[in-house]
């Protein structure tokens, strides 16, 4: 029994093996939170084209994947409180505010175990995104309107299922995301992806 306990613990202590780098792509597709953004016209869709790259490490049991990703696609968060017509000058006001994240990029890592050809896992990734804002707001007889860029950082932690066909591999997962505005506020973002790898 002790000599297995040590045979156990010396393998999880011994320096890990490469399991070899990779590289594939992804489409994702789901939505942003709620934040209480709603009107006739509001969206919350989510909709990215990414790729990634890493390295894998087997560690006793354990497979380790520090893994950059990279990502852009229309992703629009959209309010539109109100689109009214003033009854004393037949004027449609509009009240609306976009939020575009066209661009990002992460690195993190995954930590996975393999069971015959599938691979559980789970992850987590700090990152930037850059950020387009517009608004417009059409009161009776003015148009106000405004556009900025900003960058935020984006914090993830996500799960999900690899399967392997040789050199090839296919996962699907499930990602939650959280980007920080630079005022303090956040966007939440909930995204359900699959995606093709190769490995060399």
């Amino acid at each position: 029994m002790k000599l297995a306990a040590v045979a156990v613990l010396c393998l999880l202590a011994s320096p890990a093996m490469a399991d070899g780098p990779y590289v594939g792509g992804f489409v994702s597709g789901g939505a942003y939170g709620e934040m209480g953004w709603t009107g006739p016209s509001s969206s919350r869709k989510s909709t990215m084209l990414g790729g990634f790259a890493g390295y894998g490490f087997q560690a006793g049991g354990l497979i380790i994947s520090p893994e950059v990703r990279v990502y852009g696609g229309a992703n629009d968060q959209v309010r539109m409180d109100s689109k009214y017509i003033d009854p004393l000058t037949n004027h449609t006001t509009t009240d609306r505010l976009t939020f575009r994240e066209p661009i990002g990029a992460s690195i993190g890592a995954n930590i996975g175990m393999k069971i015959g050809k599938f691979t559980p896992y789970v992850g987590a990734s700090l990152g930037l995104s850059r950020i387009k804002v517009e608004s417009l707001y059409t009161p009776p007889g003015f148009v106000f309107s405004d556009s900025y860029e900003e960058t935020d950082v984006t914090q993830s932690v996500r799960g999900g299922l690899q399967y392997d066909f040789e050199s090839y591999f296919a996962r699907a997962e499930v990602e939650y995301r959280r980007i920080r505005r630079d005022f303090g506020t956040y966007y939440r973002k909930t995204e359900v992806s699959v995606g093709l790898g190769m490995r060399f």
